[in-house]
């Protein structure tokens, strides 16, 4: 794996509520996802575009689980997985929200993302060179 995404998930795991899952088949990697609960003032609306109350864009470090990755190898996908990681990924969260953000061209991530009862909640560009993406909530009287 490359340097970046160890330096990156070294940073992740220090954040208040980072939480980490894999999945194995048969002591064989397949898949993982990982996330952390948003600081208060977190800087993740930053780049917003949408329509909703601006309350909804305040963190208070309890509110929202952001959900920053979620990957299963390709030769796993497809069977089932992913939604495996996603649900144990959530199952126990105290927070009353989750969020993520995913590249719009990536039409099967969207499309069971909201067949696992995501909704779209505007778009996202972080930063000035980052793309936008859509930004998704799930509501934790949802979490399945």
């Amino acid at each position: 794996m490359p340097a970046r995404f160890w330096e990156r998930l070294e940073a992740y795991a220090k954040w208040p509520g980072f939480a980490l899952v894999t999945g194995q088949v048969a002591d064989e990697l397949i898949g993982y996802t990982l996330g952390y609960r948003l600081p208060n003032r977190s800087a993740w609306w930053r780049g917003f575009r949408g329509d909703v109350d601006p309350e909804l864009l305040v963190e208070n470090g309890e509110r929202t689980f952001a959900v920053t990755q979620l990957m299963v190898l390709p030769d796993w996908q497809r069977r089932g997985y992913a939604k495996q990681l996603h649900d144990a990924l959530l199952h126990d969260r105290t927070e009353e929200r989750a969020t993520l953000l995913e590249k719009p061209d990536n039409v099967p991530a969207l499309m069971a993302y909201l067949s696992w009862s995501w909704q779209r909640f505007g778009q996202l560009q972080p930063f000035d060179d980052a793309p936008v993406y859509e930004s998704l909530i799930h509501d934790a009287g949802n979490r399945s």
